[in-house]
């Protein structure tokens, strides 16, 4: 501070001008002199000097940091210079927001990583400044880390990684089977990134493959940060077939192949149905056993068996020899049949057949009266009687260019001793057991010649006694015949038992029926209630063996053939069946009432009074039943006056109506029988004329003499 003086004036006046003058000047210096010293006296020189200390950087983060400091004296402002050149050249400035005490000044938008040079200052309001010492911090470096794998399959993987830091714009994985990861890379990535952690799922790898992968992270600034390389290997994944060919006899047998797999599923398919493979599907090792069946035919034959897997197919090609006594592709109704002692003159069974054929037998006492053929058609032959104390067995061989056949015909003897229907025939498709009493005076014993599939329980017994047989299911190519052998004393007897191979389809088809139509009218119910009906339709024929397999998908008759009418099925199955018709063909098909059956077999409106239905001779519409006899093929006899055949014969047939005797019906028009009973109405069987009237429980009683056809209302 400077010292104000006061100047006082003593001004003397004389006379003398000039000294006046002089004095005068020198009091205007002094006075303009006191009027400065005066003005800076209001403005006055601080007393307390500016002090920094306690300078120090803290919380220092990825992009920004606080420098605190104390400030004393009367500074006027206040900050911090900052840059990353030593110097600061070039520094900017970030101004506190007070110039005293303790101050912290934020300073934002730093770049990761980076080392900082800072200095504090402090000012004064004539612009005098006061610096600190330089100083320096360093901004923390963001981070990526590559994590490990997890989720390994044979084409996919889970890759994953995490940061540390802030400005992120993009993240991901770059993998490759390069170890440096630098050839052939690709990459997953998110250009969205929130959050510090991140997962991605790479695909389409190739299987026990080595990949290296590494992760990235990329900010805002352009700059880039890698992890750590790491790598994982995909699964293994392969397939292998243990062999390419397999050769089979004729007779057929289980044949094994392995499957070698590792991570990889798989499937198996076969292009022909005499080979069942016992596993379809999987994914790992396998043995697999292919049952094959036996090759009847005359030459060799080849299936196809795939293993597919991914997009790519194994094959095995599977040969089967020929079968040198190879079996005819054509059928029989029967394989065979029972005569009595007294033989008979007209015994036959039916073929049918593509192409023409041969006929001939082993026996003198069995002689073949259609010896040759074309097509399907009747095969007669007479057996002549046994006066033997044996029963005896002839063997009837068919053949075609295809192969051969038999018929075996067994003949009892006379006054048999060995009782209880032991001579005979047992055939069928789905039986799994039978019996039957022995009746003898004594011991008796049992064998059979085929014990492969048909087994015996009990080898021998006393009268009375039961002989039981299992059989096992028949799923091979061929049909089966074994022969039952009795003994007691010095007699013998035989019973064929035919075990029919089992035909079977997942597809349905619509089959043809021709359809008759009936016009209403009235005639006398079994000659002997007066009824009337309306017009419907009725079927040409029988329902057939072929009609049945198109809508049911398996065989149940016990004599074979297309075109024979179906039997061994039971009143419910028939309803079965119309069922699974009528949601084919949006129909509505159904049995014909008692009433129904008799009129159109009368011959309806155009009936001219027949015994039979079409005839007074039962030969022209009907077939002789045999002790063992078979069913033949439809529409083979002249057909009644309606153009309705083998309402007489053949098979009989089922009705809609409940049984009663004597007859029953609810009314006279359109009339049906009993509302409840325990049997259904069977019509047309045997020698019986039109009126003859028969019955059976609805419920699994089948008979190979009962068929059934169709009526659809008009």
């Amino acid at each position: 501070m400077m010292i104000m003086q006061r100047l006082y004036i003593n001004r003397k006046f004389n006379n003398n001008n000039i000294d006046n003058m002089r004095s005068l000047f020198v009091s205007s210096i002094l006075l303009f002199l006191n009027i400065i010293l005066f003005s800076c006296e209001k403005e006055p020189i601080p007393s307390d000097p500016i002090a920094i200390n306690n300078i120090k950087s803290s919380s220092i983060n990825y992009t920004s940091s606080i420098i605190q400091f104390s400030l004393t004296g009367n500074a006027n402002k206040a900050g911090v210079m900052y840059g990353t050149e030593k110097g600061l050249s070039n520094a900017q400035i970030q101004y506190a927001e007070k110039a005293n005490g303790e101050i912290s000044v934020s300073l934002n938008g730093l770049e990761q990583g980076k080392e900082y040079f800072y200095k504090v200052f402090a000012e004064d309001k004539k612009g005098n400044q006061m610096f600190g010492e330089i100083k320096n911090f360093i901004t923390l470096s963001p981070s990526v880390k590559t994590g490990d794998a997890t989720g390994i399959t044979t084409e996919t993987a889970i890759l994953s990684l995490s940061f540390e830091g802030t400005n992120l714009s993009e993240v991901g994985i770059l993998y490759s089977t390069d170890e440096l990861c630098k050839d052939n890379l690709q990459t997953v990535s998110n250009i969205s990134p929130s959050g510090n952690n991140f997962s991605f799922e790479v695909k389409e790898l190739d299987s026990g493959t080595t990949y290296y992968y590494k992760a990235y992270a990329k900010y805002k600034n352009g700059t880039i940060h890698y992890g750590e390389i790491k790598s994982f290997q995909t699964n293994e994944q392969y397939l292998k077939v243990s062999t390419t060919t397999i050769k089979a006899p004729a007779e057929g047998g289980t044949f094994q192949f392995e499957i070698e797999a590792k991570n990889i599923d798989w499937e198996i398919s076969c292009d022909q149905d005499w080979c069942t493979i016992d596993i379809q599907s999987g994914n790992d090792n396998k043995g697999i056993n292919i049952l094959v069946q036996e090759n009847v035919l005359g030459s060799k034959r080849y299936a196809n068996i795939k293993i597919q897997y991914l997009d790519k197919i194994e094959s095995i090609t599977l040969e089967q020899a020929e079968n040198l006594n190879p079996e005819g592709q054509f059928t029989l109704s029967s394989l065979a049949s029972c005569v009595e002692p007294e033989g008979d003159q007209s015994c036959y069974f039916t073929i049918t057949a593509n192409s023409s054929w041969t006929v001939t037998s082993d026996q003198d006492w069995c002689k073949i009266q259609t010896p040759t053929g074309r097509g399907n058609s009747i095969i007669y032959y007479e057996i002549a009687p046994n006066n033997s104390s044996k029963c005896r067995i002839a063997k009837i061989t068919i053949k075609d260019q295809t192969g051969t056949r038999q018929h075996l015909v067994v003949q009892d003897m006379k006054n048999n001793p060995i009782g209880g229907y032991v001579c005979g025939v047992s055939a069928g498709t789905y039986i799994s057991r039978m019996g039957m009493d022995i009746l003898c005076p004594g011991f008796w014993t049992a064998s059979i010649n085929d014990t492969t599939w048909c087994k015996l329980e009990n080898e021998s017994g006393y009268s009375g006694d039961h002989c039981y047989i299992t059989l096992d299911y028949n799923y091979t190519s061929r049909d089966k015949i074994a022969i039952l052998t009795i003994k007691y004393d010095q007699y013998i007897s035989y019973r064929i038992i035919v075990n029919y191979k089992i035909k079977e389809s997942s597809q349905t088809k619509i089959p043809q029926i021709p359809m008759i139509e009936v016009e209403g009218g009235s005639f006398l119910l079994n000659n002997e209630k007066l009824v009337t009906l309306d017009s419907y339709y009725i079927g040409k024929y029988e329902v057939t063996q072929k009609q049945w397999f198109d809508v049911m998908g398996k065989k149940s008759s016990e004599f074979q053939g297309d075109d024979l009418p179906i039997e061994m099925i039971s009143w419910n199955d028939a309803q079965e069946f119309i069922d699974k018709l009528n949601n084919l063909t949006d129909k509505k098909y159904r049995l014909p009432t008692e009433a129904e059956w008799e009129y159109a077999a009368r011959g309806g409106n155009k009936s001219k009074g027949y015994a039979y239905s079409g005839s007074n001779a039962f030969k022209d519409v009907g077939w002789p039943v045999v002790k063992a006899q078979t069913t033949v093929f439809v529409g083979q006899k002249q057909p009644n006056e309606l153009g309705i055949y083998d309402m007489t014969g053949n098979v009989g047939e089922f009705c809609s109506d409940w049984y009663s005797s004597p007859l029953i019906i609810s009314n006279t028009h359109n009339p049906q029988g009993p509302s409840t009973g325990t049997e259904k109405v069977v019509k047309g069987w045997g020698w019986g004329g039109i009126t003859t009237r028969s019955s059976f429980n609805p419920n699994g009683i089948y008979s190979n003499s009962v068929g059934f056809r169709l009526v659809l209302d008009k």
